[in-house]
């Protein structure tokens, strides 16, 4: 099962099966949620593909004119205005190859979050359902939304499969890199610090869930980590405005986190 198909096939199952986001199925089944694979062989090549993914998402706000150039790795204001990317590839070079903040912090809690048990493998996530899905399952699933892979010097528009022409929202997949869950943490706190700097976090948000995806204060195999746990690491693009709107009526949005974890306990009770 390709990277993207195994988060399609999480998507429908658990995400949407589970109730987890009250949200996720209209937009489904509107074909309005996009899956794209970030082929990247390292951590600065995973970060320039994933802005680049950013800058074309809001270039699609509907009725906005976003330009790309508007959100560009501005390397020419000299020290003080150092692209994001420099800087991304130096915090590797000095971590000795992994992009690592020391004391990295959960965005929910504001406290520690443990990278927890290395090496886990898709099934240990409670995902073995998604290995064992019929092929015309998959492809139907896949068929609903959109799937398309980018890799290193490929345009996106290479691509053999059409993405809707405004996604409500984008779910970048990792395949190749970020698999360490810290490392991962610090990666989308860069890209959130990208958005602050420049403005445009007032029409994206990000998301974000990781096969070894742990709570702050939580032991690593607590039932409750499954709500963000993904066969790949993932960050999701959501529009601001379509996310005010989806919430706008829902009653007591504030305790999805809480249900969602009381869900997972319920279900896997065996790993608490």
């Amino acid at each position: 099962m390709s990277p993207t198909a195994a988060v399609t096939d999480w998507v429908h199952t658990v995400v949407v099966g589970f109730g987890l986001c009250p949200f996720a199925a209209h937009p489904l089944r509107n074909g309005q949620v996009a899956f794209l694979e970030i082929d990247a062989p390292d951590i600065p090549t995973a970060f320039e593909m994933a802005m680049t993914q950013v800058q074309s998402f809001l270039a699609q706000e509907p009725g906005l004119g976003f330009r790309i150039e508007d959100l560009g790795f501005r390397e020419t204001e000299g020290e003080e205005g150092r692209g994001k990317k420099e800087e991304v590839e130096k915090k590797k070079e000095e971590e000795g190859g992994e992009l690592v903040r020391p004391g990295a912090r959960h965005e929910l809690t504001g406290r520690p979050s443990g990278g927890g048990e290395e090496g886990l493998r898709t099934q240990d996530s409670g995902f073995r359902e998604t290995e064992v899905k019929e092929e015309e399952g998959r492809k139907k699933k896949e068929d609903e939304s959109s799937v398309h892979r980018m890799s290193p010097g490929r345009s996106e528009g290479s691509s053999d499969v059409s993405r809707p022409a405004a996604p409500e929202t984008t779910l970048l997949v990792f395949s190749r890199t970020l698999r360490d869950f810290p490392t991962f943490l610090d990666f989308v706190a860069t890209l959130e610090d990208v958005l602050a700097e420049t403005g445009a976090d007032q029409l994206v948000q990000l998301a974000h869930f990781h096969p070894q995806y742990q709570f702050a204060d939580l032991s690593f195999k607590d039932a409750a980590n499954r709500t963000n746990r993904a066969p790949y690491p993932v960050v999701q693009l959501l529009r601001v405005a379509g996310v005010a709107r989806a919430i706008e009526h829902y009653p007591d949005v504030e305790a999805i986190p809480e249900r969602n974890i009381q869900r997972m306990r319920e279900v896997f009770r065996e790993e608490e």
